[in-house]
């Protein structure tokens, strides 16, 4: 009954927020000029087997288009990641490159006011990174030791129920993800030392089935900030996504689940922008005593942004796992590309 009511309450409040922002927007903003994509961190979401399929809302900076204004993205993050666990509820393994290509389109409702529209893919690859990352991890004495052994590159992935039901799968494929509908609401411009602040609010349709989507629906709420010195910028991030059910056909239990971004930016002259971000993010699901499916991850991000042209903007960032390696993503990368028409 309870999650019955809470679901019902931050479904209204998804629905709702877009239309208060749209009377409130226009009493908070004046007329502007859009900000340069430039001065955005990287729009990074935990890439890890069992993080991907649930609601994640992209880093991104409070500040929002200009009425009227349309910009289109696209996106990929790639990642190998590897684990083996097991507990008296459940065995997780997986060892697999993954690309996860979004296409994104955001317009500005009014001024102070955004909608965003986002659909996924999900591309199943060998696991070409596997020499070089065993060759890093060797020169610094780190090497995992799922590594140890001869491993084949082709991608696998098993999530079971001991002597029960299971998914999985062990080939190379394409599949269709999870598509998403948001609004963000520009609270407060920077004013002297008070960081501009942003509200966001997300709800995720189940197209993708597990693991390439929850397969339920889910709701998400944030809050954004930004402080900016002349060339020096800090972005920051918390939201909070909850799930409105189990997933997969093993009936996982879930729950609403954090994730916290913080980034520095450095811009080197007015096409560069230098970026390091680091992150932090809560499992989905409920304990299940296996750290690589209920743990916390944590990731370090460093790119650059560069704007070759006034209307396009491409980012690319390297992602390391620092401080979990035997959950989510070993390393990735995230490649990224905007269009905003003048």
């Amino acid at each position: 009954m309870k999650r019955e009511v809470r679901s019902r309450w931050l479904v209204s409040l998804c629905g709702a927020a877009p239309v208060a922002f749209l009377f409130l927007a226009p009493a908070m903003a004046h007329p502007r000029v859009a900000p340069e994509p430039l001065h955005e961190p990287l729009p990074w979401e935990d890439a890890g087997p069992l993080a991907a399929p649930f609601l994640q809302l992209p880093f991104e900076s409070p500040a929002t288009l200009a009425s009227g204004q349309l910009q289109a993205e696209v996106r990929t993050i790639y990642a190998n990641s590897i684990a083996s666990a097991q507990s008296a509820d459940l065995e997780v393994a997986y060892h697999l490159e993954t690309d996860l290509p979004s296409a994104v389109v955001r317009y500005g409702l009014a001024d102070g006011l955004e909608l965003h529209l986002e659909a996924a893919a999900v591309l199943d690859e060998i696991a070409f990174l596997d020499p070089a990352i065993k060759s890093v991890e060797s020169w610094f004495g780190s090497e995992n030791k799922l590594r140890r052994i001869p491993l084949s590159r082709e991608p696998y992935f098993l999530v079971a129920r001991p002597g029960g039901p299971a998914v999985s799968f062990a080939s190379r494929g394409a599949r269709l993800g999870d598509m998403w509908l948001g609004a963000k609401g520009l609270l407060l411009r920077q004013d002297g030392a008070a960081p501009a602040l942003a509200l966001r609010v997300a709800l995720k349709l189940p197209l993708g089935q597990f693991p390439d989507g929850s397969g339920v629906v889910e709701e998400g709420l944030g809050l954004l900030a930004a402080y900016d010195l002349r060339r020096l910028h800090v972005w920051a991030a918390a939201d909070l996504m909850v799930p409105d059910g189990p997933v997969s056909p093993l009936r996982l239990e879930t729950r609403p689940h954090p994730a916290f971004q913080l980034a520095v930016g450095r811009e080197l002259g007015s096409k560069v922008l230098l970026l390091l971000q680091g992150s932090a993010h809560g499992s989905a699901l409920r304990p299940v005593h296996v750290g690589e499916a209920d743990g916390w991850t944590f990731y370090l991000v460093g790119g650059a942004r560069v704007m070759p042209a006034e209307s396009l903007s491409f980012g690319l960032g390297v992602i390391e796992n620092l401080f979990a390696a035997e959950r989510g993503i070993d390393i990735g990368a995230i490649l990224d590309l905007t269009w905003r028409p003048r």
